[in-house]
């Protein structure tokens, strides 16, 4: 199960969605007896801060940033957008965002790394290595 899922499980869909919107992206820390002034209930209610705390009470969590939020970005990029404007519209940093964008812009089936010469790599006189180009025609023999 993914870590969206066991939060849900734990707090709620409704908890869920305030804690994505005011922390996602972001590492906080679950206090291992969270009160009702604690940052953590402050955003989603002192009883699924406690019930969170049950499970990560003590430690730092990772808030997930969902997958629409990544939607959200391409889709903004796409109308053109700034990358500063997006990053403070969707709360996260730029870095994020291009992150976002260089990983929508991948193939998406299991394409190689090194192109077709990757499958020679114990050549007969010696180890073949892909050149920087990665299409097999800088690749090298080495002795």
């Amino acid at each position: 199960m993914s870590t969206l899922g066991i939060i849900v499980d734990a707090i709620g869909g409704d908890a869920t969605d305030k804690l994505v919107e005011d922390f996602a992206g972001t590492r906080i820390y679950v206090p291992q007896a969270p009160k009702a002034d604690d940052l953590l209930s402050l955003s989603i209610g002192l009883e699924a801060a406690q019930k969170l705390a049950q499970i990560y009470g003590g430690d730092r969590m990772d808030v997930p940033n969902p997958v629409y939020r990544r939607n959200e970005i391409v889709a903004l990029r796409a109308t053109g957008i700034s990358i500063e404007a997006i990053a403070r519209q969707t709360h996260c940093t730029t870095r994020r965002v291009y992150q976002v964008l260089a990983e929508s812009r991948q193939p998406k089936t299991g394409a190689k790394l090194w192109g077709s010469s990757a499958r020679n790599w114990n050549g007969g006189n010696g180890t073949i290595r892909p050149g920087i180009g990665g299409d097999g025609a800088s690749a090298r023999k080495v002795p």
